[in-house]
């Protein structure tokens, strides 16, 4: 034992010393909803020296290293969640019904057949509440669903539809701030009786203050003077800075005030009423500030306030799902489960940028130098590993951490992959083999990619139905993403309008059938049906979604070994992250025997070696 801890503590110095890995807190002014903090991991080439197993050596493997064990913690109670396929929908952009160039609630509704013949179990929707943008996440109203994606008699319809299609419903609830044409907000800026304290106010400019996710102070970046921004919102021009840790549009609602924890808790029991079946809480690092820099995030109060939160919500419905957004590493994300009596989950965003990362420097290699080739791929798999090993590390059992490739914040992974699609399956496989539950962002099923890189319009640009006009997603003769822009907080291409930028790429896009679900969908080679497969084998196989241990080989070569085990049941997944070329490479010896290969479901003996096709992935289990 004292050997393995040693081990470990050398390979964390490692990691920092050849920075391995590292967060850059970085501000990105133009999110409209404020997320600012993007993880990367620096993929230098350098092996990282991770510790192997004391159990089994490299002679007992075939000269293979072990990595590993890691064994998990098992949950205390299984929920649906960790079952489940969750898949990501911007309601403005996936399917119109009544031609007004914006997707709507009944668009969800219609396309419920497709997403239930995909394998999805449950749907996230990113903002659905009144508000004066096309993100949403500055809310007018909690109680009103935005005018642009229908009513509330829809919203009730894709209940009971989902329900009957046997997908659960979460909603996107952004508790931290409000617009400031919020009437909260504006009787507070008015010192309306009962409201004064309901956002975080100063007579003075507080000093060392900034941006929470960033170490440089600068106050006036999250204090804003009230009679320089909003004077004509009030009557009596309240001469006050207020608190917005996004923008000056988005004040940050006082948590320290028990008045707003008891309207935020009727708020949630309204929706859960209505009958949904979890939340997605957005930038839940910033709920409570308790100093300037570095106590505008992660403070204890914030830590306590979501506790709280969470037994209020399980007193009302023990099966609701409460998954949080924070931008941050592993470890950090992970003081959100606070000894399960936090939060559900909280995604690991880690997770998405490292496969991004991983593969897309393989589109870049153009040597066929032996070694060089070894090299690259044994620090990919080195970082995947590590990716596991952080969060196994961490205060939370993996089954805390939900991961997916990318998400409305962040550029389409398939930009990335130069239109390979079998770099595309690559990033499928790992998202959809490795413990925690998946999250898949609209589109990522059949290789959506977006213009513009950096531009949150495009990472939310119209679902590809088919190569028609909008893609199938709209009659209309322009749709929301063409529209002059007149919301001022949307980023917007140096022309100020969007105009038909969108519809005039996709219009002129010679490939664009290809990145289609008419044209996937009828292709049993496609991405999508990869995508259809893989999800069923999984949701069919409890090993897969909640494994006990996890152990990972390294050898020369380009092929991906993890074997879980679940007590005496096992899976070996088999995959080449090369997208291009074969790879022939040797076996654990523990491998060696009769398998079923349950993604094509057929038979296979393995002895010393194997070869795989570029791209091509194996799920195998022991049939002796």
């Amino acid at each position: 034992m004292k050997r393995y801890a040693l081990l470990i503590v050398i390979f964390l110095l490692l990691v920092i010393a050849a920075s391995g890995f590292y967060i850059n807190t970085t501000n990105r002014d133009q999110e409209p909803e404020g997320v600012a903090i993007e993880i990367f991991t620096k993929f230098s080439g350098q092996t990282l020296g991770l510790p192997t197993t004391e159990k089994e050596t490299a002679s007992e493997n075939a000269g293979l290293d072990v990595l590993g064990p890691l064994w998990l913690k098992k949950t205390p109670q299984k929920k649906w969640w960790h079952d489940a396929v969750v898949y990501q929908i911007w309601p403005r952009s996936y399917y119109d019904t009544d031609g007004d160039g914006n997707g709507d609630l009944k668009g969800v509704t219609k396309k419920l057949d497709y997403l239930k013949a995909l394998g999805i179990t449950a749907i996230w929707l990113n903002p659905i509440f009144e508000s004066n943008s096309t993100h949403g996440y500055d809310v007018i109203d909690y109680y009103q669903i935005e005018k642009d994606l229908g009513s509330m008699d829809d919203f009730e319809e894709l209940i009971t539809a989902a329900k009957t299609s046997g997908i659960k419903v979460i909603l996107d609830l952004a508790l931290n701030h409000v617009s400031n044409d919020h009437p909260w907000f504006i009787k507070s800026a008015n010192k309306e009786p009962g409201y004064e304290d309901f956002f975080v106010w100063s007579e003075t400019l507080p000093a060392g203050y900034g941006k929470a996710w960033s170490d440089q102070v600068d106050p006036q970046a999250v204090w804003h003077y009230v009679a320089d921004n909003w004077a004509w919102k009030t009557t009596k021009t309240r001469k006050d800075w207020y608190y917005g840790a996004f923008d000056p549009s988005q004040p940050d609602l006082n948590f320290k005030n028990p008045a707003v924890i008891k309207e935020i808790e009727q708020l949630t029991k309204f929706w859960i009423d209505k009958g949904v079946d979890g939340f997605r809480l957005d930038a839940i690092r910033y709920i409570i500030e308790e100093g300037g820099i570095p106590l505008q995030a992660d403070t204890a109060g914030t830590l306590n306030f979501w506790k709280h939160y969470s037994t209020y919500v399980k007193s009302i419905n023990p099966d609701i799902f409460l998954v949080g957004e924070a931008f941050a590493d592993s470890a950090i994300a992970a003081r959100y489960f606070s000894n399960g009596r936090g939060l559900d989950a909280a995604f690991d965003f880690s997770f998405g940028l490292t496969v991004s990362d991983t593969l897309k420097t393989t589109t870049a290699i153009t040597t066929d130098d032996t070694d060089t080739l070894n090299q690259h791929y044994q620090r990919m798999r080195e970082t995947l590993w590590y990716n596991l090993y952080h969060k196994h590390q961490s205060s939370a059992p993996m089954y805390f951490f939900a991961k997916a490739l990318n998400n409305h914040d962040i550029d389409r992974i398939h930009n990335h992959f130069s239109e390979n699609h079998t770099l595309a399956n690559i990033a499928a496989a790992l998202l959809l083999t490795t413990p925690g539950t998946p999250f898949i962002y609209y589109g990522d099923e059949i290789n959506m990619q977006q213009l513009m890189l950096g531009n949150d319009i495009y990472r939310r640009a119209p679902m590809q139905w088919n190569s028609h006009q909008n893609a199938g997603f709209s009659s209309a003769k322009t749709t929301w993403i063409d529209q002059p822009a007149t919301d001022t907080q949307v980023p917007v291409p140096p022309q100020a309008v969007l105009k038909t930028t969108w519809e005039t790429n996709w219009n002129t896009f010679s490939k664009r059938a290809d990145y289609t679900v008419a044209q996937q969908e009828n292709n049993p080679d496609s991405t999508l049906m990869f995508y259809q497969r893989l999800i069923a084998l999984r949701q069919n196989d409890a090993v897969l979604k909640l494994p006990e241990k996890v152990m990972q080989y390294n050898h020369t070569g380009s092929a991906l070994i993890v074997k879980y085990e679940v007590q005496n049941d096992s899976r070996w997944v088999i995959l080449n992250l090369n997208p291009t070329a074969e790879t022939t490479f040797n076996l654990p010896a523990d491998i060696h025997g009769n398998h079923i290969d349950l993604l094509n479901k057929t038979d296979i003996l393995l002895a010393q070696q194997l070869t795989l096709t570029a791209g091509e992935l194996l799920i195998l289990k022991p049939t002796q």
